[in-house]
């Protein structure tokens, strides 16, 4: 079994190693999206750990492209960062997984289910993750038939997983502009983050 890992922090990225030694056969460690793209090789893998911050590409960038290429290649995002929306940003670009890595200690538990064929959030994402979809619902009908025709087309894109940044470049828009559309379209629906947002979407087969 092989692990692939990109991650550009090489004392992190021992410890990855020594912590999943036992369980691979061979555990491979890029630097970079473009340097592991460009090894041709990603199909032998069983599982992809990527991080989020990388230099050139990002790990989110790298899932989209990988998903699409290997569709049947399992990919787990391992990253510091604590945000609902780049959580969100990871799981609809195609991972099936988010791992803090102050949880790094549950890596070889979670490897297990995800080679068992589970999907895996860390707890302190998941807890946080729950807690949102238990909340309350509230009538956003009106509120999404308000939407302007250029609110509904940001909020297309938002859902389908892409930055305030992404949008801007994908509707030729400035980010100031974005930035203004979004806000309203959060005050319009009655949500707060990205994970609402997705939710209140769903729930009005908006998609």
């Amino acid at each position: 079994m092989i692990f692939d890992f990109v991650e550009d922090d090489t004392n992190f990225a021992g410890r990855m190693h020594e912590i999943l030694n036992p369980m691979a056969e061979e555990i491979r460690i890029f630097e970079s999206a473009e340097s592991y793209l460009a090894s041709k090789t990603q199909s032998l893998a069983e599982i992809l750990f990527v991080d989020i911050v990388l230099p050139g590409l990002s790990g989110i960038e790298l899932t989209k492209i990988i998903r699409e290429k290997h569709p049947d290649l399992k990919i787990v995002v391992l990253s510091a960062m604590d945000s609902d929306e780049i959580l969100f940003q990871a799981l609809k670009s195609g991972a099936i997984g988010y791992v803090l890595k102050s949880d790094l200690e549950k890596l070889p538990s979670l490897t297990a289910e995800i080679i068992a064929g589970g999907a895996v959030i860390t707890s302190t994402l998941a807890l946080r993750v729950l807690k949102s979809f238990h909340e309350p619902q509230t009538n956003a009908k009106d509120g999404f038939e308000s939407l302007t025709t250029r609110e509904k087309d940001i909020l297309t894109e938002l859902i389908s997983g892409q930055s305030v940044r992404e949008v801007a470049i994908e509707l030729d828009l400035s980010l100031h502009t974005v930035q203004t559309h979004t806000k309203n379209i959060y005050k319009k629906l009655q949500v707060n983050n990205r994970i609402q947002l997705i939710r209140r979407a769903s729930d009005l087969g908006f998609d």
